[in-house]
């Protein structure tokens, strides 16, 4: 079993670094946004085999329901179209590129139209924003048989939300890029 568990560590160690090799830097302190519903939530994956075998959901009430099924598995990754929000309350956004700052949620399925809006950004506006995926920080811990992850500091560490050198700091979110800025021809 310990070979399953650092099996899911190298993986997302791994996914990490290549994630954090592309991303666009989100500098979270420059901006006072906040991000998804300000909600508790803790999802207990239960694995076997190095295979999901379920999935637990939990808010602040506890047990929400207990997914088993790979259809229902699949469907808890996806993105709500009316509010934006997908998996541990992330989100796509419009990141003012001079400053850092999130400009705007933007629908899941067309990233070039704000949340709410009922046409695109026009190619001037594009062009003044990185498009970035915001995860606020999420909180894992392992064991054997199951990975815990949370909005919550007390149910384990932030490992890709935090930076370590030169001192460490926690911040409330990543971005990870989808593409860049550009005012440049190619």
């Amino acid at each position: 079993m310990k070979s399953v568990h650092k099996s899911l560590f190298a993986i997302m160690a791994v996914a990490i670094m290549f994630l954090g090799a592309i991303a666009v830097t989100v500098p979270a302190d420059e901006s006072d946004a906040v991000f998804g519903p300000n909600e508790y939530y803790k999802y207990v994956m239960s694995y076997s085999n190095e295979e999901i075998t379920k999935v637990e959901i939990y808010d602040s009430t506890g047990l929400v329901k207990t997914i088993t099924t790979k259809n229902a598995m699949d469907d808890f990754w996806k993105f709500d179209e009316t509010t934006g929000f997908g998996p541990f309350n992330s989100c796509y956004a419009a990141v003012e590129a001079s400053t850092g700052k999130v400009a705007s949620i933007l629908q899941p399925s067309n990233l070039k139209r704000q949340l709410g809006a009922d046409s695109d950004m026009s190619s001037e506006d594009l062009a003044k924003y990185n498009i970035v995926w915001l995860i606020p920080t999420v909180y894992w811990s392992a064991t054997d048989t199951a990975l815990t992850l949370s909005n919550d500091p007390n149910e384990g560490t932030a490992y890709a939300h935090t930076v370590i050198s030169p001192n460490e700091k926690t911040y409330p979110y990543i971005g990870i890029g989808v593409y860049e800025a550009s005012t440049d021809t190619v």
